[in-house]
């Protein structure tokens, strides 16, 4: 039984550490995705597709209600629309950074 359960903690131990960089802080560039915009804090989403680049996808939280979330919501919004890439950047908490339209884009 002493057996069983270490195999347990040790399979569990070893498939938490080797996902921690999936929580590691990540940016794509590529088109919007999606978006969302919510008053409440903290529940507006972002993703940027960023596998055209030979990356991956990028999803974060955003804090709409305050203006560095507008901005970026705001910002993806058109982004979206007009097809135009994007680079964002999340934190490894999952909040979004940065939201960056490239050069000659806007």
């Amino acid at each position: 039984m002493k057996e069983l359960v270490f195999k347990y903690v040790f399979l569990f131990t070893f498939l938490l550490t080797s996902s921690v960089s999936a929580f590691a802080a990540q940016t794509a560039t590529g088109l919007v995705s999606l978006w969302s915009i919510s008053q409440t804090p903290g529940f507006s989403l972002i993703a940027v597709d960023g596998t055209a680049n030979g990356g991956n996808s990028v999803f974060c939280a955003v804090d709409a209600t305050a203006e560095f979330g507008s901005t970026l919501m705001s910002s993806a919004a058109t982004a979206a629309v007009q097809g135009v890439d994007v680079t964002l950047t999340c934190s490894d908490a999952g909040q979004a950074q940065q939201l960056q339209m490239l050069s000659g884009s806007d």
